[in-house]
């Protein structure tokens, strides 16, 4: 994935995900969200990480959307643990986006100018 209008759009996915998958928020309109736009980014990124990272995201949500049993309260402690597993393929997502722009030819023009890319968990 090199084009440039790729990673943008993969950057806005990340943000609507993130969105979606804040604590209280979820429902089943929720859960068709996250599906349409896991779907989306798996048609539009050539890239085989990405795209994997979609699917568990997409598979793990239908799980953390689903309605909760009462008659099972270990269901919360499950579910906490879920959520931070989707977290964690957000940030993996977030930082194979990074190594690619990283990767991209623009990147290379901007190290050879002396700027660097700039990322929450470091600079390239």
């Amino acid at each position: 994935m090199d084009n440039q209008h790729e990673l943008c759009e993969a950057r806005s996915l990340l943000r609507d995900l993130e969105k979606l998958f804040t604590p209280g928020q979820g429902d089943t309109s929720t859960l068709e969200e996250v599906k349409r736009l896991c779907e989306s980014g798996i048609e539009a990124l050539d890239d085989p990480y990405c795209q994997g990272v979609l699917r568990a995201i997409e598979e793990h949500a239908a799980h953390f959307f689903a309605p909760e049993d009462a008659a099972h309260p270990a269901e919360r402690t499950a579910l906490g643990r879920l959520y931070l597993l989707i977290l964690s393929l957000l940030a993996a997502f977030e930082v194979r986006l990074a190594e690619l722009e990283a990767l991209s030819p623009l990147a290379h023009i901007g190290e050879r100018a002396g700027h660097r890319i700039s990322h929450r968990f470091g600079t390239y």
